[in-house]
């Protein structure tokens, strides 16, 4: 579609998507140079995308994320990214485009709200209050899925909260108990184990 010409600024999108999808594959299995080389042709593709058109908010997504993660690389591997041509990245640019498409996304929005309430429950953010503010929102939204309460009483664990924590994790359990899918049973597990560490 890009080479058509038919909605080139909307192919850029889709296109850098698939690369995301890609690097994000790399990455589950340790593919250091895959997923760098991958991230790099995500951020090119939705960056052009955004060119064209600067109204594509989902693009936020792919481009946040990578602004985020980049800028909080160890100092090693942003040595090596240098030597590979990876641009930098800055983290509190990479949290606004996040939130500008967690808020205004088409495509892409549950996705970025997630990635952001994900960032800022990390220590060097200590933004847990918004985090779980945002797991909340997702939940929500798809309230079949047990992740996003998984993800509240995890937080609340964190922030020292035990009644919401412990009640948190035993709705998981309860409402995982009789698993519909492998996502079901390995939060079931999860929630199980939560439980008996506390």
């Amino acid at each position: 579609r890009i080479k058509a010409p038919q909605e080139v600024a909307r192919s850029h999108l889709y296109e850098g998507m698939a690369y995301g999808l890609r690097g994000r594959l790399a990455a589950l299995r340790n593919k250091g140079m895959p997923t760098a080389r991958a991230a790099k042709k995500m951020r090119l593709l939705l960056l052009e995308g955004l060119q064209l058109d600067p109204n594509l908010t989902d693009a936020y997504a792919g481009i946040g994320n990578y602004n985020y993660f980049v800028d909080t690389l160890s100092a090693l591997v942003k040595l090596l990214g240098f030597f590979i041509g990876l641009p930098g990245g800055n983290r509190v640019e990479g949290l606004k485009q996040l939130d500008l498409c967690a808020q205004k996304g088409e495509l892409a929005r549950a996705e970025a709200k997630f990635y952001l309430a994900k960032n800022l429950s990390r220590q060097n953010e200590r933004q847990p209050a918004r985090s779980i503010e945002l797991f909340q929102e997702l939940e929500r939204e798809y309230p079949r899925n047990p992740l996003w309460p998984m993800m509240v009483a995890s937080l609340h664990c964190r922030m020292g909260h035990t009644e919401p924590c412990e009640t948190g994790y035993r709705n998981v359990f309860k409402r995982t108990s009789h698993p519909r899918n492998d996502v079901d049973e390995a939060l079931h597990r999860a929630a199980r184990g939560a439980l008996q560490r506390r």
